[in-house]
């Protein structure tokens, strides 16, 4: 599965956004999965949307459209599933197992 990270601005983050794009990049080679960078040409299985806090600024249909699919985390959210700041890197990787991807 190839996967890309896409980060917000953090100009409100109510997480450490770097911290958990590490722990999750990690998780993601521990996972056998494919980081792959998100631009026109590459082919994206899943997008992980990275935003600081709940105003999901960069929730943008042109983004939903470069992967096959998108996984938001909104602050302490998971697409709307509350979730402690700690736990965030193991629940996205949770619900990326859970995700069924067409090829």
């Amino acid at each position: 599965m190839r996967i890309a990270f896409k980060y917000c601005g953090a100009c409100n983050p109510g997480v450490d956004l770097a911290r958990i794009g590490t722990l999750l990049a990690e998780q993601v080679q521990q996972q056998g999965w494919q980081p792959v960078a998100l631009s026109a040409s590459a082919e994206v299985d899943v997008l992980v949307l990275l935003c600081g806090c709940p105003r999901t600024c960069i929730d943008k249909e042109e983004l939903h459209r470069q992967a096959k699919q998108v996984l938001l985390v909104a602050g302490k959210r998971v697409g709307w599933r509350p979730v402690t700041e700690g736990d965030l890197p193991s629940v996205v990787i949770e619900a990326m197992q859970g995700l069924t991807i067409e090829s």
